[in-house]
């Protein structure tokens, strides 16, 4: 990941982000706080918390994700601390959304698939349709707003990753298609943020960099990098 001028830094996405201020090259780094598995689309949605589900998840962090999930609490507890850049990666928005019938937005995490139980198919709204991107577009601006109320928009970076195809077809990986399609929605969420967000800055990357590290230590996926990756 480029060198940033502050050391203290809060993650709001997923493993991409976290694990490049892990390495040894980003030592000196500090993750202050790390919110994941909380889709954009689901940002700023009615809050709507199920105890009795939370009390099913063994993991603390995963009990804390999914609590964030449900209470829209993330960036607000990330804006009560001291920090130097917010880091935000969409990978976790190429999850499927579940809407209940009170219009509370859950993101549908393999953690929350775990405890959730059977999902009604009717509730669930796909990635990759046009419905999904249309709330994925109103949840960002929710995002944006509150970054602006908070007053942090001015120290958020998008960092800006795309999905590696070098691990398609191999060990049950997504196709090639598979990847490609999820770079386009990429694409066109990063195009959007330039459009409406002009205030945050970029974390960015030589063309053709991304590549998947078959023995990554979270198992292969198209965005669990190699090193050179996290090291650009």
């Amino acid at each position: 990941m480029a060198e940033m001028s502050g050391r203290r830094t809060a993650i709001l996405g997923s493993c991409v982000s976290r694990d490049a201020l892990e390495l040894e090259d980003a030592s000196g780094y500090e993750v202050v706080n790390y919110v994941a598995r909380c889709h954009t689309a689901a940002f700023g949605a009615p809050p709507v918390v199920d105890e009795e589900m939370l009390a099913r998840v063994a993991s603390p962090f995963q009990r804390r994700m999914l609590r964030h999930d449900m209470a829209k609490t993330g960036l607000d507890e990330i804006a009560s601390l001291n920090f130097d850049w917010l880091v935000i990666d969409l990978i976790d928005d190429r999850l499927d959304i579940q809407r209940l019938e009170n219009g509370h937005l859950r993101t549908v995490s393999s953690e929350y698939r775990a405890v959730a139980g059977e999902i009604p198919p009717a509730e669930i709204i796909r990635a990759g349709t046009p419905e999904h991107m249309a709330l994925w577009k109103a949840g960002w601006l929710r995002l944006r707003n509150a970054l602006r109320d908070h007053g942090i928009s001015n120290k958020t970076l998008v960092n800006r990753v795309f999905w590696a195809d070098n691990l398609s077809g191999a060990q049950g990986q997504n196709p090639t298609k598979y990847v490609q399609n999820a770079n386009l929605r990429l694409v066109e969420m990063y195009a959007y943020i330039r459009e409406t967000t002009a205030e945050i800055g970029w974390i960015t990357y030589p063309e053709d960099i991304f590549s998947a590290a078959p023995d990554h230590r979270w198992g292969p996926a198209p965005f669990h990098y190699s090193k050179e990756v996290y090291s650009t």
